[in-house]
This record gives C-alpha cells, sequence and structure tokens, in this order.
C-alpha cells in the first residue's frame, strides 16, 4: 500500500483532533493551515459558525480560491500552509491573475476568500489594503470591453427549450418535470439552489418542498425558506401569474407535471423513481436543450433564467423598484443582470 502524503495526514490528524466533519465544513486547505497548531475548543466551534454563516456554494468558492492562493504562493515563496499570508502575498498573486487575463470581479472573489479565510482562523487579515482596492480597479479600467459571458434565456427561448424536452428526456413524466422546473425559475427569478435538492453546510435541506407550493387557478405560490442571501432562513412568498400566451406557463407547467407526480410529502421537484431533480440535471438538461436549439450550451448557464427574467421586464418598462422586488435584489446588483 502507498503511503500517503504529509498533507493528507496532517488533514485527517487535525480532523480527528477538532471533531469536526471535513467533508462538509472544512477544506484542506483550511486543514493544512491549522494542522499542528493547538486550537481551543471554543476558538473551533466559533470557526464552525464562521464557516456555516455563508451559502455553500459561496465557501466553495472561496474553498477553491483559497486553496489556488495557497498553492501559488508556496510554489513562489515555498511557504509552509500555517504561515498567515501577507498583503505582499496577496498582490503577487492577484498580479498573476491579472496577467492570466481574469476579470476584475474573479479578482474580487479571491480577495473575498483570502480574507475570509485567513479572519475565520484568527489570522491579520491581508486584504484591507489600498494598494489591493486600487490596483483591482486600476486593471480593470486598463482592460478592454468584455462581452457578458452568460446569455439570458427569453421567453422565446424557454418556449424553444420547452419543445425539446419531448424529444430529449427519455419520458413524458420526465419533460413535464423539467418544463416545471424551468418555467418556475424564469417567472419567479429564482436561483437555482432555491429549486433543485441541495443541503446545506447544516445539514438543512435548501430544495421546494411539497408545502412550499401552493397551486391555484390562475397562481403558483411559492415559499422559498432559505436562499443565498437569507442565510437566517427567514423565507419569502414569491407569487407566480398565469401567462396568457400559448406557451411556457408557470401555472400550467406546475399542473401538468402535478398530474403524474406521484402523491406524497418531500421535495417538490422529483423524477419519476422519487429521487430528487438536482443541480447537475437541471443545468444537463438544459444545455442538451439549447444545443437542440441551436445554439451553444457554452454561452447559458442555469442563472441564465434569473437573467432571463430581468432582462425581460426591463425591456418591458418595469421600474428599478419593481424589478428589485421581483428578483429579491436590495441593492442595485439588479443592473448587471439587464442584456
Amino acid at each position: 500500500m502507498k503511503e500517503q502524503p504529509e498533507s493528507m495526514r496532517k488533514t485527517e490528524e487535525f480532523s480527528k483532533d477538532t471533531s469536526l466533519p471535513v467533508a462538509c465544513t472544512w477544506s484542506t486547505a483550511v486543514a493544512r493551515t491549522l494542522s499542528g497548531v493547538p486550537v481551543e475548543r471554543w476558538r473551533r466551534k466559533v470557526i464552525q459558525g464562521v464557516l456555516a454563516s455563508v451559502a455553500p456554494s459561496t465557501l466553495r468558492s472561496y474553498k477553491k480560491a483559497w486553496c489556488d492562493f495557497l498553492g501559488f504562493r508556496s510554489g513562489l515563496s515555498g511557504l509552509s500552509h500555517n504561515v498567515p499570508p501577507t498583503t505582499e502575498d496577496v498582490l503577487q498573486y492577484l498580479s498573476h491573475l491579472d496577467d492570466l487575463g481574469r476579470a476584475p470581479k474573479t479578482l474580487k472573489i479571491h480577495v473575498a476568500a483570502i480574507s475570509f479565510f485567513s479572519k475565520a482562523t484568527f489570522a491579520h487579515d491581508p486584504c484591507g489594503d489600498f494598494l489591493i482596492r486600487r490596483a483591482i480597479e486600476g486593471w480593470g479600467r486598463l482592460q478592454p470591453p468584455r462581452a457578458e459571458s452568460r446569455k439570458p434565456i427569453s421567453y422565446g427561448l424557454l418556449s424553444q427549450i420547452r419543445k425539446k424536452l419531448r424529444s430529449i428526456c427519455w419520458s413524458r413524466f420526465e419533460a413535464r418535470l423539467f418544463s416545471a422546473a424551468y418555467a418556475i425559475a424564469f417567472f419567479g427569478a429564482l436561483r437555482v439552489g432555491e429549486v433543485v435538492f441541495e443541503v446545506s453546510a447544516r445539514g438543512s435541506t435548501r430544495s421546494l418542498l411539497c408545502e412550499d407550493v401552493q397551486l391555484s387557478e390562475t397562481t403558483v405560490t411559492v415559499h422559498i425558506r432559505q436562499s443565498k442571501t437569507d442565510q437566517a432562513g427567514k423565507g419569502v412568498m414569491v407569487k407566480l401569474t398565469a401567462s396568457a400566451q400559448q406557451g411556457p406557463c408557470p401555472v400550467k407547467d406546475t399542473r401538468r407535471y402535478l398530474y403524474l407526480r406521484p402523491p406524497g410529502p418531500g421535495p417538490f421537484l422529483v423524477h419519476e423513481d422519487g429521487t430528487p431533480l438536482l443541480r447537475h440535471q437541471f443545468t444537463r438538461v438544459l444545455r442538451k436543450a439549447i444545443e437542440a436549439c441551436g445554439l451553444s450550451s457554452q454561452e447559458y448557464a442555469a442563472h441564465s433564467f434569473r437573467i432571463g427574467a430581468a432582462t425581460t421586464v426591463a425591456h418591458l418598462g418595469l421600474p428599478a423598484d419593481r424589478i428589485k422586488e421581483m428578483g429579491r435584489w436590495k441593492s442595485n446588483a439588479y443592473k448587471s443582470y439587464i442584456r
């Protein structure tokens, strides 16, 4: 049997020492950072709480960025992972990313990740520096304008996708499942994590349950119990109104799906065998449908439904406050969704 690398052994030792689930809470990089460092129980508990305070998708992005940063720093200077990063380390890394042509938004995500994990492990935050803020801003101005990476799914494209599902999906049930999922995502301007089945870092499900969906003759009311911007789980009710057109409709497509759905509680969107609809399935079928429409699937993603909803209502002349209310935006971030 091959001997385990030292870094892996240290990670396992740290996991045993802290009694924390590495798989759902800790990245390998964090384990390496704290490996061999005595950590009191209260510190471990604080760190665990801090990591659980952000959305699972955000934590995944932060983990990857943190690992990339530590790997770059180790290769450049040979510093051990348990040495706290300095502002100079961060600037060297950001300069490297800019040389690779990374967008300023990507650089900001890496800075946020480094700042988050530094503070979460009781280290000095190396990112609150004038040079970092100004350098990213300046690099953004020096780069040529970028084309938007993800295109919106319009009502017209959604109509085409809906038709293609009949030939892409292996059964009528599956076609109706994805028609309902895509209609709810588009008309509700929902994030994919608010539609499909996911488990949060705390072990709670983030998917729509049967009791979260109320269907009437003219509306579908969806209870979003928790979302990326609602980590406290206050919840919000989203009302989707029936479409007067012949194509996709949240009410009609939901009713058609429920006609075939097996009775019983649990996740609302399930396959014919009762297993829940997952993120990768939502995206994979979408890309197949996009390609069947003669378009490049690389230009679209699951978030294209939310982008498409914002773009559609903006083109219809909906005022800014109504657009923000529709998508539950609390700032002017909605503007970046309008194409």
